[in-house]
């Protein structure tokens, strides 16, 4: 919501959880920049993931759209959990699958689906929801040039890259101490090692 470059003008958005925004952005609806469309359940086996609400394939299929796109939730206890995808894939009906329409960074859409303020969207049902017009009229801070889009999108997989790495070695070294804690118990546990008084 503030770009990327520092001591620029900024103006007030008018939208609570979007605050201040660069003087020359533009604040607009969702369906100005971007088509949104529903899944279907898949009628044949093959090798295309297959995606709902959340981030990972469940299983896969034989029909396929092509990526770009990015999946935001319909229902779930997931759904605001959006999904970036640049392959094949395969979309079932607790997902809106999104394309990008003309001048539009379809990453920075992305980028900004992990940033949606989803309660004041979300049914409030016991299963959470999200319907097509909700996702279509949210109004989104929109850098009128799409040069300035795709940089701040590559501004950040460039930080989220460094990030996930960071976690992908902490995850490790947490399997390894828990790996480490098991031996432990299980050398004093059984006698192979001896407690010293």
């Amino acid at each position: 919501t503030k770009g990327i470059r520092p001591n620029r003008k900024m103006k007030d958005s008018g939208i609570e959880w979007i605050g201040e925004i660069p003087e020359e952005w533009d604040i607009r609806r969702a369906k100005y920049y971007v088509n949104i469309s529903h899944g279907s359940d898949p009628k044949t086996k093959g090798d295309i993931p297959v995606y709902g609400s959340g981030t990972e394939s469940f299983k896969s299929c034989g029909e396929y759209k092509e990526g770009p796109c990015v999946l935001v939730g319909r229902k779930g206890a997931t759904l605001h959990i959006p999904h970036y995808i640049d392959h094949r894939y395969w979309n079932v009906d607790t997902a809106f699958d999104v394309h990008e329409k003309e001048n539009f960074c379809l990453k920075f859409y992305y980028y900004l689906a992990c940033c949606f303020d989803y309660k004041y969207y979300i049914s409030q049902t016991t299963l959470p929801g999200m319907t097509q017009t909700d996702y279509e009229n949210m109004i989104l801070p929109i850098p009128t040039n799409k040069g300035e889009q795709e940089e701040i999108s590559d501004y950040l997989d460039e930080k989220t890259s460094v990030l996930e790495k960071m976690i992908e070695r902490k995850e490790q070294l947490l399997t390894e101490l828990e790996n480490y804690k098991k031996s432990l118990i299980f050398e004093y546990v059984t006698g192979k090692k001896a407690v010293l008084q």
